[in-house]
């Protein structure tokens, strides 16, 4: 590197980082787009290296121009290279990147850009954040530079001059304004920095000596702060002052001219960096010719424009400095590292459907879980990152990170929350998958719940869970009732909505924190659970979406170019983000009868229809509406209406969970709507004998003719015996028909009782809806709740319910008193989803004459 930036070499090397552009990117080369975007950043390099070549050569004519026809602008070399850093090595790196991985400018398709994204994409990162650093370190180098130089000229020029008197004149207006590639005024620019005052914020001695035991800890080769070397600080200060207060934009109020307590740690980073290279400036003996004293003159105004902030516009956040995160006070930028084996993972999509804490191991330990689905896997194969991290006063957090891919159908989740027993003191589960096992303690049950949710896509109604129960199984057949203790839950279908992304972002995103603000935030927000009310068009969509909340905030030009991180690899063939979406019903691998709204309801034919359908002929819930459309010149389109099995169904389609209906393709210009028929709510009763101990569940169908009996018990009485009931009996048809139940019994395997897995009576798992574990003549189900009032909120107040609902409102105004409790309020719910698969389903179909239209 010695000698390398001399007036002709910088003009060589501009043009080496110009060859290194056009080898790697021609027009006649179709290159993958990662592979252009690679090299746009080498050209963004050769460009500044260009301006770097303009001011030498700009200050270097001036010289000419004065007659001194020989001489060269005087500048240092080596102070140079030290602030910019070593380009010249990456560009070497570039071009060896370019040798080894020339495929990729030879043609574009999905494979390559996948294949690059897997194979490419790392090491091109990481020479592309060292890219953006030099260029960063150039624009920050270019002012001070052309000061020094432009003043080294005029004081050239004066010397060259001092004995001719007779030429003083013509040459004092060339001297006096002396005018560069980036200083329109060189003695402007000398004035103004002479009468410059710089302000810099205090950094208090607790945070101070954090910094400096950091920067230590995380560089084992310093011993002192005295050994620091400018180069890196120099680095560290353009990384943190990116991510300092210059992208704050205040309000009026005091609390919108606070800023967030992690930009102003790293402002103050910057001014506990900046006297560090202060004081090494000064120590350091550097020459006449160094550029160090230019540049640090320029840091110092950069960090100053931002402190001078809170004189007036900005409030300095209270920051305690034993309240921070260990990684909140490192300074430097992480070292890229090697990799010891040649083996990587290919990056796949996945949807991810939940993110949320976990309880920790004391204060300094902290934990959350990320839950993601795999795309085209009907539903079935999840992946569960679970990551901690130990905070530590004196250096960097010590983090671990476990993954693990499992298949509901394999899987096994005990879910100990859910014990008779416990009475939801315990928010714990067990994950086990082969040898693997991992316990999960959550922060709160709302978490459980939504976990829950997400792997057996059915929601807990209103996150009703009731405890310490008795429920006994009145089977014909059998003389005694078999009793057993109980928690239940009442459970509706309802798949959690999921964002896509990639694995590798999802893994990158484990391992880092939230930054705090000056509000304490949880990663995973709940909604406070509150009983729904109902009203005439509840259902219309009966389990919409909320709107998502936006924010923006007004852009804001840094001073600093942003250095950026690696971001998720390109889509490649997809240019726009992805978005929020429900993730689409499996389909294709089993009938649709077999899998009922998103999968996995018995067969059945068409329930009651609802009032006012006009008969139709019994049809399999297989059939749908298939459309073909042509436009003409005149502007007429064609319709074809017909039936068809979805076992020739194609597997491209998209869904909509809320309303169960499937856009599928038969092929070229055939499209058709596949409507399934929505699954029945259940109740569902976590039971543990009384004698054995043996646990198991239970799943009781929920539908119209399935409802709780109060002539069983004493609900019906009025007075004290019905106020006082604490007994729920369900029934069919008032004992008429059998109940359809399932009940899935723990194997006893010597896993003590592990094998209670709550994955059984997920949705898309086959086992939910097998028959092997029908339970066969249940003529009733009684449950003994702890005392009335629950038993109230279950199935309501039959012996105060005077209400005839003769028509809708009388039905709403009577579920919303409270008579029918939750059970009602569920069993609503299936009726009008019901009443609209019908009416999508049947209703919409039209009579259609295929003939020839004539002008």
């Amino acid at each position: 590197m010695a000698g390398f930036i001399q007036p002709g070499d910088v003009v060589n090397f501009a043009k080496l980082a110009w060859d290194v552009y056009r080898y790697g990117c021609t027009d006649e080369l179709s290159a993958t787009t990662q592979y252009r975007e690679f090299f746009e950043d080498v050209r963004g390099l050769a460009n500044n290296l260009d301006t770097l070549t303009r001011v030498v050569d700009g200050a270097t004519f001036k010289l000419h121009r004065q007659g001194a026809r020989d001489a060269v602008a005087r500048w240092d070399r080596s102070s140079l290279l030290q602030i910019i850093g070593d380009y010249n090595a990456t560009l070497e790196e570039c071009q060896e990147l370019i040798d080894a991985n020339r495929r990729y400018c030879m043609g574009s398709n999905l494979f390559r850009n996948i294949e690059w994204n897997v194979l490419v994409q790392p090491r091109a990162d990481q020479l592309r954040q060292r890219i953006a650093l030099h260029n960063a370190k150039v624009l920050q180098v270019l002012k001070p530079f052309e000061i020094d130089l432009l003043s080294r000229v005029q004081q050239d020029i004066r010397n060259m001059h001092q004995d001719l008197a007779e030429r003083i004149t013509a040459v004092h207006e060339d001297v006096q304004r002396m005018m560069g590639v980036i200083i329109p005024n060189l003695d402007q620019e000398l004035n103004q920095r002479r009468q410059r005052r710089s302000y810099l914020l205090e950094v208090p001695i607790d945070i101070a000596e954090r910094l400096r035991m950091a920067a230590l800890n995380d560089r084992p080769e310093y011993s002192t702060d005295a050994d620091f070397q400018l180069e890196e600080l120099s680095d560290a200060f353009v990384l943190n002052f990116d991510k300092g207060t210059v992208h704050f934009n205040h309000g009026m109020t005091v609390d919108e001219r606070m800023p967030p307590v992690d930009q102003y740690v790293n402002l103050l980073k910057c001014v506990w960096i900046f006297k560090r290279i202060q004081l090494l400036a000064q120590g350091q003996s550097m020459g006449d010719e160094s550029h160090w004293p230019s540049f640090v003159d320029q840091l110092e105004d950069t960090v100053s424009s931002q402190c001078t902030r809170f004189l007036q516009d900005l409030v300095e956040p209270r920051v305690i400095a034993t309240q921070l995160r260990g990684d909140f006070f490192s300074i430097w930028p992480e070292r890229e590292p090697v990799a010891l084996v040649d083996v990587v993972t290919q990056d796949a999509m996945m949807m991810q459907l939940l993110e949320m804490p976990l309880q920790g191991n004391g204060s300094t330990v902290e934990r959350k879980l990320k839950l993601l689905r795999r795309m085209g896997s009907d539903g079935r194969r999840y992946r569960i990152i679970i990551s901690g991290t130990e905070q530590t006063l004196s250096s960097r957090p010590r983090r671990q990170t476990e993954v693990i891919d499992f298949d509901i159908t394999s899987v096994i989740i005990n879910p100990l929350y859910a014990m008779p027993s416990s009475g939801g003191v315990v928010q714990e589960l067990i994950l086990m998958r082969d040898e693997r096992i991992a316990k999960l303690a959550f922060v709160k049950m709302s978490h459980i719940l939504k976990l829950q949710q997400a792997i057996t896509s059915f929601k807990p109604y209103d996150a009703y869970f009731q405890f310490n129960c008795i429920v006994s199984f009145v089977v014909v057949g059998q003389r005694e009732a078999l009793c057993e203790n109980a928690s239940l839950q009442l459970w509706i279908p309802k798949e959690v909505e999921g964002s896509l992304v990639t694995t590798s972002d999802a893994a990158a995103d484990a391992t880092q924190m939230a930054s705090p603000t000056r509000t304490n935030s949880v990663a995973t927000s709940e909604n406070t659970p509150s009983i729904p009310s109902f009203s005439r068009d509840t259902f219309s969509n009966p389990f919409r979406r909320s709107g998502d909340r936006l924010s923006s905030s007004p852009p804001h030009q840094p001073s600093l170019p942003p250095i950026p991180q690696r971001q998720p690899p390109s889509p490649g063939l997809f240019q726009t983000p992805w978005p929020r979406q429900t993730s689409p019903s499996p389909i294709g691998t089993t009938p649709p009868d077999m899998q009922g709204f998103y999968s996995g309801t018995p067969l059945q034919s068409p329930g009651r229809r609802p009032t006012g359908q006009p008969p139709s002929p019994r049809r399999s819930s297989t059939q749908a509406t298939a459309t073909t459309g042509r436009n003409g010149a005149n502007g007429r389109s064609s319709s074809m209406s017909s039936a068809f099995s979805t076992t020739a169904v194609s597997t491209t389609s998209n869904s909509s969970s809320s309303d169960g209906r499937t856009t599928i393709s038969r092929g070229s210009n055939v499209t058709g709507f596949l409507h399934r028929r929505p699954p029945k709510p259940m109740l569902v009763l976590f039971t543990q004998n009384r004698e054995t101990g043996k646990s198991s569940f239970v799943t009781i169908q929920i539908d119209e003719d399935t409802a709780v009996n109060p002539d069983r018990c004493n609900c019906r009485r009025s007075g004290r015996d019905g106020m006082s009931c604490k007994i729920a009996c369900i029934e069919k048809r008032k004992g008429d028909s059998h109940l359809e139940a399932r009940r899935f019994e723990s194997n006893g395997l010597p896993n003590r009782g592990l094998d209670w897995n709550l994955a059984r009576l997920a949705l898309n798992n086959p086992t939910s809806t097998s028959d092997d574990f029908n339970v066969k003549k249940l003529n009733r189900v009684s449950i003994m709740f702890p005392d009335p009032i629950a038993r109230e909120r279950f199935c309501g107040t039959p012996h105060q319910c005077q209400c005839k609902p003769l028509d809708q409102g009388a039905l709403v105004n009577c579920l919303n008193q409270g008579h029918r409790g939750l059970w009602g309020k569920v069993q609503e719910t299936y009726r009008r989803q019901s009443n609209a698969y019908y009416q999508t389903r049947y209703g919409a179909q039209r009579q259609v004459v295929n003939g020839i239209m004539t002008d």
